[in-house]
């Protein structure tokens, strides 16, 4: 599968891959990249105990989401995918669902290190990201 694979973090239109690989020196010359590993690494120490961390993981967050809307506009899948962490990761912030931030450190290194996006795989699979088909 190519740079449309859904089972991808992201496509990646500024890296060219060697047939289907993309490899993480690639991944990590892309702003897409950095934003999730900057959230990662703010997300993992919010959950160790340091509260700025939670805050500034959340401030990165929007400002992700900001960043692709006014990139690649609202209806864009890429776009969707970083309004669901967010809205994830808002939920997420109450006490007793604490457990959807521990998933999305999970997912989120999933994107970071292997490409990997269980949100993005949803998200290609809703209705209004499939493609119509003509009438025949």
């Amino acid at each position: 599968m190519g740079l449309l694979d859904p089972y991808r973090a992201e496509s990646q239109p500024n890296v060219q891959p060697a047939g289907d690989i993309v490899t993480l020196s690639e991944r990590m010359r892309t702003t897409d990249w950095w934003f999730w590993a900057v959230s990662l690494a703010l997300l993992a120490l919010g959950l160790a105990g340091w509260s700025p961390g939670l805050l500034l993981f959340m401030a990165v967050s929007v400002i992700h989401a900001a960043v692709f809307t006014a990139r690649d506009g609202i209806r864009s899948e890429s776009t969707q995918v970083r309004v669901v962490y967010l809205a994830i990761a808002a939920v997420g912030l109450a006490d007793p669902t604490r457990i959807l931030l521990i998933l999305l450190a999970i997912g989120t290194f999933m994107a970071v290190a292997f490409d990997r996006c269980f949100i993005a795989v949803v998200v290609h699979r809703l209705p209004w990201n499939r493609p119509v088909e003509p009438a025949t």
